[in-house]
């Protein structure tokens, strides 16, 4: 079903099929011609084709990413295939789509700060790594909302994965954009953010409050991750364990890097110290 969110705004869900539970948001700028914002997978391609056909086939001018990660662009070139719309992503996501089976074409960068304009609305490029290194958020320069991708999602703040995530820059980018003061936020999975600043900070204060609490538990014994993870969270449900864990080696790592914790090899096992 497609929503409208403001004149000349409109999404759709996108399913992903075994790629992930929850669909991806599909933004359509414009009535004829389009540009579309993140086709999803290839599980979803079928109802991108039929939104298309619902709306009369526009001419799709453009496809932009806000990133490469498979929810959001593996139908990319599928839909290129079928509209003839080049695919535009920033540069900085092209080192983690080298290293993934998925194939995306980059048929023309979007520059970190460009504008990007489209039928009455002009879009900002903001570049937010964290969930990714190439990550961008486009800010209307007018009416400052933004749809900001995996930034933050519907309900939370988003997942970071290493080598190509990082939480350092992930809270920058969370800070970033709690400045910019956009509102709503236009998340690729789940509704709109209401109170865009207001959510940010929250999500940013969130993170930072886990950060002291495990240099709070280090200030005794050094321990591996596993054992913060015990005190932090207590008993966990088996299926999310690994998830919960490595959420807290992220913090580790990002506390290592700021010199405040201190990585020590020990027969076998890695545990953690505070400076």
């Amino acid at each position: 079903m497609i929503r409208t969110l403001r004149p000349g705004l409109r999404c759709v869900e996108v399913p992903n099929g075994d790629v992930m539970d929850d669909p991806t948001n599909m933004f359509i700028i414009g009535e004829n011609p389009v540009v579309l914002i993140d086709p999803g997978s290839m599980p979803g391609l079928d109802t991108v084709v039929d939104t298309l056909n619902g709306l009369g086939n526009p001419v799709v001018s453009e496809i932009w990413l806000t990133h490469v990660h498979i929810d959001h662009g593996e139908s990319a070139n599928e839909v290129r295939r079928h509209t003839g719309a080049p695919i535009r992503f920033h540069e900085l996501e092209l080192p983690e789509l080298h290293a993934t089976p998925h194939d995306i074409e980059l048929d023309g960068p979007i520059a970190t700060g460009e504008i990007l304009k489209h039928t009455g609305y002009a879009f900002e490029a903001v570049l937010t790594p964290g969930h990714a290194a190439g990550h961008l958020s486009f800010v209307e320069t007018s009416e400052n909302f933004a749809i900001v991708g995996d930034l933050v999602t519907g309900w939370g703040s988003s997942a970071i994965f290493p080598p190509w995530g990082d939480l350092a820059d992930y809270i920058d980018s969370l800070q970033l954009m709690a400045r910019r003061g956009s509102n709503p936020l236009y998340p690729s999975h789940g509704e709109p953010v209401e109170n865009g600043p207001e959510a940010l900070q929250r999500f940013v204060h969130r993170r930072l409050e886990r950060e002291r609490q495990i240099l709070e538990i280090l200030n005794s014994d050094p321990l591996p991750a596993e054992k913060i993870r015990d005190q932090l969270y207590g008993e966990l449900p088996q299926d999310l364990i690994n998830d919960v864990t490595g959420n807290v080696i992220l913090h580790l790592e990002k506390l290592e890097r700021q010199l405040e914790v201190q990585r020590i090899d020990a027969e076998g096992s890695v545990l953690y110290r505070r400076c």
